[in-house]
């Protein structure tokens, strides 16, 4: 009788043609890569993700090929820099790590399998949970999932315990690593698996059961509000998807309205955005003033708003610019910052130009026979966000300003270009 066959079970249904192990050498990614070696050898191979922040890594790496020779698996040890910030080592540990799987497994054919089990969901959920997650974090961790970059993951063991996993290890003789930074207690995980789960367990022994239905629960109930938000996110878009209408966001519940901002964000580089920080959006955001200019930091990205819109921009996308580039207009400019400009079709002769930060006091005249208006209100009257006056070009054609990028464009400059025109390209 097969004393495991309850773990042969989980990985029956490979979400892949091939495999990649993230193997650690600890005991949960030690029995999953001998699980699957048992079934699934011709098609696995096994990633090893030295960290560098104990002496001992090196260590570890020559474990994991060891085990991988006897098993005959491939292996493939990538070291990766760790960069602290604000948000502690095991988090900066944990980004190095994913970006790692990113850029060593492919998307197209191989699925990523990691070895978390019922008590790393159970402590996953209980540590979000007193961090005051919603759903979104409450869900957890699924089986099988897709991160936003494309890559498949897999977790066939979540549904078994720890204990399981040891007593299969021990049945098959199978030797692992204990890594020590797991018993220091100023991580908060590592806190709450030595000494805040044990207790809970003796006072409730189906706690890691139960919290595995609340990640459950949660799962759902972030489906339901993904669709809530998709239908307001779907209401708010503008012709550019990192540009969403505000007022439409305002007028929603709030509930509806911070889905709807989560799953806009996580879109577009922003992914964890929490209740503290849709509070924040709340209060600077939608609740500034109309003729204010907030602006929230977040994971990389500007959050911005600008009369009627909100704006998701790269970091320093909304800094000044100082540049006076002489142009001939023959083939495309590339200006400070990245943005193109070019004229099409192409002028058959070179012309006088500048292209040029606003320097002040600039004037244009749109129409033959209208006035020459100050660039500051046409700017204002076409509702073009300050960051972008601060940045985007003034074309100066023999000494005199002809254009602000492609939004506004001088009699003088269509009447030189008959059959043409600015093409701006931030």
């Amino acid at each position: 009788m097969d004393t495991h066959a309850d773990l042969h079970a989980c990985i029956d249904q490979p979400p892949a043609a091939a495999l990649v192990v993230g193997f650690s050498g600890g005991l949960d990614s030690t029995v999953l890569l001998h699980l699957l070696a048992g079934r699934w050898r011709p098609h696995l191979r096994a990633l090893h993700i030295d960290h560098g922040l104990q002496r001992q890594s090196g260590h570890w790496a020559d474990h994991c090929r060891g085990i991988c020779q006897a098993l005959d698996i491939p292996l493939a040890v990538v070291a990766v820099r760790v960069q602290a910030d604000g948000s502690g080592l095991e988090a900066a540990a944990r980004r190095a790590r994913w970006h790692a799987y990113a850029e060593q497994v492919d998307p197209e054919g191989e699925a990523l399998v990691l070895g978390h089990h019922r008590d790393d969901q159970a402590e996953t959920v209980l540590l979000r949970l007193l961090r005051g997650a919603g759903p979104a974090g409450l869900s957890a961790m699924a089986v099988s999932s897709r991160r936003a970059n494309g890559l498949q993951v897999w977790r066939p063991l979540l549904s078994v315990a720890r204990a399981r996993l040891h007593d299969y290890a021990r049945s098959h003789g199978l030797a692992w690593i204990d890594d020590p930074s797991n018993a220091a207690e100023d991580a908060e995980r590592n806190f709450l698996r030595n000494r805040a789960m044990p207790l809970l367990r003796q006072r409730w022994p189906g706690l890691d059961a139960t919290l595995a239905q609340v990640a459950q629960r949660q799962t759902e109930a972030h489906g339901h509000e993904r669709r809530v938000g998709g239908a307001l996110l779907a209401q708010a878009r503008t012709h550019d998807e990192r540009i969403l209408r505000w007022p439409v966001l305002l007028a929603a519940p709030i509930t509806v309205r911070h889905a709807a901002l989560r799953h806009w964000l996580a879109a577009h580089g922003c992914p964890g955005i929490g209740h503290q920080q849709l509070t924040i959006i709340d209060r600077e955001l939608l609740a500034a003033a109309a003729d204010g200019a907030p602006r929230i930091r977040l994971a990389g990205h500007i959050l911005r708003r600008h009369d009627e819109h909100l704006y998701l921009l790269d970091e320093g996308e909304d800094q000044p610019l100082v540049y006076d580039l002489p142009w001939d207009g023959l083939a495309p400019l590339v200006l400070p910052g990245g943005a193109r400009l070019s004229i099409q079709p192409a002028p058959a002769q070179p012309l006088a130009l500048v292209a040029a930060s606003r320097r002040g006091g600039e004037r244009l005249q749109l129409q033959p026979d209208g006035p020459r208006r100050r660039l500051k209100s046409l700017l204002q009257e076409a509702g073009i966000p300050p960051w972008q006056r601060q940045r985007w070009p003034v074309i100066w054609l023999d000494g005199e300003p002809v254009a602000f990028a492609d939004r506004l464009t001088a009699a003088t400059l269509a009447q030189r270009l008959p059959g043409q025109r600015l093409v701006f390209q931030p």
